[in-house]
């Protein structure tokens, strides 16, 4: 037998149901480039395992650097996946619904403004924290990853902004008759993690081709060194 508080929860969540959240044109727009942005970043993390192949043999430090970009990818890949079904899945709804009935029950409802404020300003500090800490993991190498991150730091923080459905941010995201400041912001986002995963690929092919062609030029023995001493890569 469930008590009054456990039955009032259950109430109030019910509102969420499994179905599409944005049937419409930009809500579709939207989820789809999540998910061509999630297949370039899984593209761009097999393109780093095969430079780590490649420069195995030819410079242990930038294979390692490989590895670091193979992972880094690969969390992005997953993050833009989860947002792109997130997306009409509408999951942060049933996760707002859940904490408001608990605010309800409990008593805080009423201070729900601090809190909102207090989870803004938390989220922010991750996100800031997180970019950091990519930053030092890859700083050998985070130049070429900047505009990537950068985006999705940006773009994290965008989604759990929306998330705390203060109305008067609610209101300026509506804004806009065909396309909402909300889709535009998203779409930018979104956008922007696509371009330093393009931008990444561009000079990931430079570089292996700049490998391969010193590799090379040794192996005739016109390179005058050792490869290792060669190939000194641009971050």
């Amino acid at each position: 037998m469930t008590s009054a508080k456990t039955d009032t929860i259950v109430a109030f969540a019910g509102r969420w149901h499994l179905e599409v959240g944005d049937p419409n044109a930009v809500g579709w727009l939207t989820a789809v480039a999540y998910l061509v942005v999630s297949v370039l970043a899984f593209r761009a993390a097999a393109a780093a395992q095969n430079g780590a192949n490649v420069f195995r043999s030819l410079n242990a430090i930038e294979s390692r650097n490989q590895k670091s970009l193979r992972r880094m990818w690969i969390l992005v890949a997953l993050t833009m996946l989860a947002l792109g079904i997130n997306k009409q899945l509408d999951l942060q709804t049933l996760l707002i619904q859940t904490v408001r009935d608990h605010a309800r029950v409990d008593g805080w409802y009423n201070d729900r403004r601090q809190y909102q404020e207090l989870f803004i300003v938390g989220v922010a500090v991750l996100a800031a924290a997180g970019f950091a800490v990519a930053a030092f993991l890859l700083r050998h190498v985070f130049s070429r990853v900047l505009v990537a991150m950068a985006g999705l730091s940006l773009l994290t923080l965008f989604v759990a902004i929306r998330a705390t459905s203060f109305h008067y941010v609610d209101k300026v995201l509506a804004l806009g008759d065909t396309v909402r400041v909300n889709a535009v912001l998203e779409l930018s986002g979104i956008g922007l993690v696509g371009a330093g995963v393009l931008r990444w690929q561009h000079t990931q092919r430079w570089h292996l081709v700049e490998a391969e062609a010193r590799s090379r030029a040794d192996t005739a023995g016109l390179s005058g060194g050792h490869p290792t001493d060669q190939l000194r890569l641009s971050p």
